[in-house]
């Protein structure tokens, strides 16, 4: 529906007694009315949309903070794995590298 704008005069007009002036007004106020019904429907459409791409991106957020967390975690489990590794193979003595290979072969 198309809105036109309209300048309330500073007078009233003559025909004001006129029933069929009234009818006019009255008309033109239903149309208003729906006019604005049918923007407020629009609108409530729309808050609805956003809050349900809102919730979705909210649902996204918290999947993608918990995979983070979790290569986090992985991360520091690495880290740990990598000091193991470089305490038990590169800062090894020689007599404890003799030592472990003469156990082990002992145990088999």
């Amino acid at each position: 529906m198309n809105m036109r704008t309209h300048v309330i005069p500073d007078t009233i007009p003559e025909d004001q007694d006129d029933p069929r002036h009234w009818d006019a007004v009255n008309r033109r106020l239903k149309d208003i009315l729906l006019y604005l019904e049918s923007l407020s429907e629009k609108k409530d459409a729309e808050i609805l949309a956003l809050r349900e791409q809102l919730q979705q991106c909210r649902q996204a957020g918290e999947g993608t903070h918990q995979l983070i967390n979790k290569l986090l975690n992985d991360i520091d489990n690495y880290r740990k794995d990598i000091e193991w590794y470089q305490r038990t193979y590169e800062q090894r003595s020689l007599p404890g590298t003799i030592w472990q290979k003469l156990f082990r072969r002992k145990r088999n």
